[in-house]
């Protein structure tokens, strides 16, 4: 489960479910005192956390590193697992190495693309959680298992319901694990 700032019911989460947190750069709607008090709302349940989402500018590598300077260290402070988001521009050598999670965000564009994958396997092999942002389609779906990210996330329920929405990825979801079992046995 992924919640933010403008989040209202926590009841998975109050249930034991684990979860993620992002911080609403993507919707340009973050704000310093909205993501403290979300932070602080959400600290009894930092044991089922998987990540917080360091804040960061969409597309722009550069900012989204200067914004994880800044913002990393007082979220470990806080003892939430952190993710740094990868944009348009990043490659392996520019995971922080305090990060436990890479969150592959970005233009459209550049997380389908080669450097996207390269920093997925790099993720990897330092043992940090991968999760891919905006993932409503089959396609991406299969696309995201393909390139080894953990988790994902999307509107989707948002546009075709609650029943559907499940229906949909569950399917998605079990033709991705399927195509990353062939493709191991090729």
């Amino acid at each position: 489960m992924i919640v933010g700032p403008r989040t209202g019911g926590l009841m998975p989460i109050r249930e034991g479910r684990r979860w993620a947190s992002d911080n609403d750069a993507f919707h340009g709607r973050f704000t310093e005192a909205g993501f403290l008090t979300h932070l602080r709302r959400l600290t009894p349940f930092q044991d089922t956390c998987l990540f917080v989402t360091c804040p960061d500018v969409v597309a722009d590598k550069v900012a989204t590193a200067l914004l994880y300077a800044e913002w990393a260290p007082r979220l470990h402070d806080l003892a939430f697992p952190v993710a740094w988001v990868a944009q348009d521009g990043a490659g392996p050598d520019d995971i922080p190495g305090d990060c436990d999670a890479v969150f592959i965000g970005g233009s459209t564009e550049w997380k389908l693309g080669s450097d996207a994958w390269a920093v997925c396997r790099a993720a990897k092999e330092q043992g940090k959680w991968i999760h891919m942002g905006r993932v409503n389609s089959h396609r991406r779906t299969v696309h995201a298992a393909r390139m080894g990210v953990d988790s994902v996330d999307g509107t989707h329920f948002a546009f075709v319901g609650h029943q559907q929405g499940c229906l949909d990825i569950t399917a998605w979801l079990q033709s991705a694990v399927l195509g990353r079992r062939q493709e191991r046995l090729l």
